[in-house]
């Protein structure tokens, strides 16, 4: 069981390793650790779990859309980072590639899943590496806050995980916590 669970995580994740957006935000300025960012317009598919046992459910509901269970029967390239909302129930949204909009995405077969925009949006970031977890995730966030009040940076309580490799990758991993900021 446990193989098969590894096998078809690598199977899913595999579009993950090379398509990485990295031109959709533009860094403002450095604070110590924290990046400032502009984001472009973003647009997300995501899912929001039932209850935290249903988090684990999350993947699956996203990937399926961009596998093609959509209204085009359209594969959809996978793109890193796999934002997780830490404010809303974790939920777990995939950013689309920049060819879609809003008006030409497939739109879901799965009533569960939603769409939207995230136009222009400004937040702090901070990085780390290794595999992302809930202790790690408490650590960069206080860390971020702390940052944030010394510079006197307001902040929404809308903090995200943003995962950027595949889980089989073992080394180099990029992980970034991101929170909206008013300047």
């Amino acid at each position: 069981m446990i193989l098969i669970t590894i096998v078809s995580l690598f199977i899913l994740t595999l579009p993950i390793q090379n398509n990485s957006q990295n031109n959709y935000y533009d860094v403002l300025r450095v604070i110590e650790k924290v990046e400032i960012r502009k984001y472009n317009t973003l647009l997300y598919v995501s899912y929001i779990p039932i209850d935290e046992s249903d988090r684990s459910n999350s993947f699956r509901q996203v990937a399926d859309f961009i596998f093609g269970n959509n209204s085009k029967n359209e594969t959809i390239a996978m793109t890193s980072p796999v934002v997780m909302k830490t404010h809303n129930n974790y939920e777990m949204a995939f950013i689309m590639p920049n060819n879609y909009t809003i008006e030409n995405l497939p739109k879901p077969n799965n009533d569960n899943l939603n769409m939207y925009e995230e136009n222009g949006v400004t937040k702090a970031c901070i990085t780390y590496s290794g595999f992302s977890n809930k202790s790690k995730e408490k650590k960069y966030i206080a860390e971020l806050k702390k940052i944030l009040k010394n510079y006197n940076i307001k902040y929404l309580d809308d903090f995200e995980v943003l995962i950027y490799n595949a889980p089989y990758q073992l080394i180099n991993r990029k992980n970034e916590i991101t929170v909206s900021v008013v300047l």
